[in-house]
C-alpha cells in the first residue's frame, strides 16, 4: 500500500475523506457524503454483524482482515483465515477434526437437500398456473399443460420429494 492510499484510509477512518464524487460501475455517480450518511444511518440501526459486514479487525486475534481468504472465512466462522487454520490445526492435534469435518459435510448436504426440496415444491406450484403470453404478432395466448401431464409430473416430483426427505432423515438419524 503506497503512502497516498494509506493517507486516504486514515482520512476515511477519521471522517475527513475529501473526495466529492465516486464513480461506480453499478451505481453510476454517487455523492460520497450521501453514501456515508446512508451507511451511518444503517450502522445506527444495526450492528456490522447484522448487516453482514466484515469488520476491519478479527475479533479473536485483532489482526487486520483484508484478504480474499478472510472475506471467505468471515461468513463461515466469524474469524480471520489465520484463526481458522489455527483452530483446525488444534482440532487435528486433539483428534476432534474428523468429527468437525463430518458435521460440516452433513450440514452442507442437508442444506443442499432442503434447497432441492424447496425448488421442487415451487415447481409443482408453478405447474398449476396458466401462463399467458403475448407472441410477436401481438396475439395473447394461454398456455397450460393437460391435467394428465401435470399429474404425471406431480407423481415424479412427489417421489423425488419423498426420497429427499428420507435422505434428510437418514442424515439426522446418523447423529
Amino acid at each position: 500500500m503506497n503512502k497516498s492510499n494509506l493517507d486516504n484510509v486514515k482520512d476515511a477512518l477519521d471522517g475527513k475523506y475529501e473526495k466529492k464524487w465516486k464513480r461506480s460501475y453499478y451505481m453510476g455517480s454517487v455523492k460520497e457524503e450521501d453514501k456515508s450518511k446512508r451507511e451511518k444511518s444503517l450502522l445506527e440501526k444495526y450492528s456490522r454483524e447484522e448487516l453482514g459486514l466484515m469488520p476491519l479487525f478479527c475479533p479473536k486475534c485483532s489482526k487486520m482482515m483484508k484478504g480474499k481468504l478472510d472475506k471467505k472465512m468471515w461468513p463461515l466462522h466469524r474469524m480471520c483465515f489465520d484463526c481458522v487454520v489455527k483452530m483446525e490445526t488444534k482440532m487435528r492435534a486433539e483428534g476432534t477434526y474428523k468429527e468437525y469435518e463430518r458435521n460440516k459435510i452433513e450440514a452442507n448436504m442437508k442444506s443442499y437437500l432442503r434447497d432441492a426440496k424447496q425448488q421442487s415444491e415451487e415447481y409443482l406450484k408453478s405447474l398449476e398456473q396458466i401462463e399467458i403470453l403475448q407472441n410477436s404478432q401481438g396475439d395473447i395466448e394461454k398456455w397450460e399443460l393437460g391435467s394428465e401431464a401435470i399429474e404425471e409430473i406431480k407423481k415424479r416430483h412427489k417421489k423425488q420429494l419423498d426420497e429427499i426427505q428420507s435422505l434428510i432423515d437418514k442424515i439426522e438419524k446418523e447423529k
